[in-house]
């Protein structure tokens, strides 16, 4: 009676944290996140290597006590590298998400609210960009943007590397879809339950509407396709660096170093090894964290 007393005067929000911190999966998926966070965020100021510090007579070799991870051919520190790499790839991943979110949201917003003929042009141009296959969309949008002068003098003005810029746009340009069909779908589905037709019928307004019965029954699933969104994103970035496509030097992300290590995976078989530890547990974390918010987040959980 105690504990469905405390659970009773508790709000959502609380609830759902306690749920989440009890799934030891996702849990560890946070603290492995964080940690990674960090490590990438601060780490390369504490390395006393620089990321493209080269020293061709040092050279390749494995693991040891001065290079915990080793070197590259160029004599590159690969823990350094590694770092610097996360900083990108998690970037990518999360802005890249950011901008699916708010594309996504409102785009399926506006759509569900109108509903007719808008909303049926407006979903006819998600199933035109789903025709394409996904890698070839964003390869022809990546081609399309990286001739934009707009672009180039854009980055030039921000102190900003276009290729980044250019990974955000074209990943974002494409994720949304996904998203977007989900919030109407779910706005759709709300338009037809009876608490919201009472609301309408006593005379509610459209800000009072959306801000006390939409939000907070869309913001569950946004929340949990958006954390689920951010490895997927990684992914797509990693096979577009795999590819020659993504991030280019100086630069380096987790994709590109593990194209790097596949080509020389036979004679320094580390330079792949380590860069796909890091990558698969960041992943793995990311999945850990979007599957606990999923389950303390399901609307059709009581």
């Amino acid at each position: 009676m105690k504990s469905m007393s405390s659970n009773q005067s508790m709000t959502p929000t609380q609830l759902a944290l306690r749920a989440l911190a009890a799934n030891r999966l996702a849990l560890a998926g946070l603290v492995f996140l964080i940690l990674m966070l960090l490590v990438c965020g601060i780490g390369p100021w504490f390395s006393p290597y620089l990321e493209e510090g080269t020293n061709l007579d040092y050279g390749a070799r494995g693991p040891s006590a001065q290079h915990w991870m080793g070197t590259d051919v160029l004599g590159r520190d690969v823990a350094t590298r590694l770092m610097h790499g996360g900083r990108i790839s998690l970037a990518v991943g999360l802005v890249t998400s950011m901008v699916a979110l708010v594309i996504g949201v409102g785009y399926g917003a506006v759509a569900g609210l109108l509903g007719g003929r808008v909303d049926a042009a407006m979903m006819r141009v998600v199933d035109v960009m789903y025709a394409f296959p996904l890698m070839i969309f964003v390869i022809i949008l990546t081609m399309l943007l990286e001739k934009s002068e707009w672009l180039v003098g854009f980055s030039k003005a921000a102190n900003f590397d276009a290729r980044l810029l250019l990974l955000f746009l074209a990943i974002g340009a494409v994720e949304w879809l996904t998203m977007a069909r989900m919030v109407r779908g779910q706005i759709q589905g709300l338009m037809r339950q009876d608490f919201l037709m009472c609301a309408r019928a006593n005379g509610a307004r459209w800000p009072h509407i959306i801000q006390r019965h939409l939000l907070p029954n869309v913001l569950g699933p946004v929340i949990v396709y958006t954390s689920l969104t951010v490895p997927s994103v990684m992914i797509l970035e990693a096979t577009l660096s795999f590819l020659g496509l993504g991030v280019q030097p100086p630069f380096a992300s987790w994709g590109s170093l593990i194209l790097d290590g596949a080509n020389s995976m036979e004679t320094y078989p580390w330079l792949l090894i380590f860069p796909v530890i890091f990558f698969s547990l960041t992943l793995l974390a990311l999945n850990f964290i979007g599957d606990g918010l999923r389950d303390v987040l399901d609307p059709r959980k009581s």
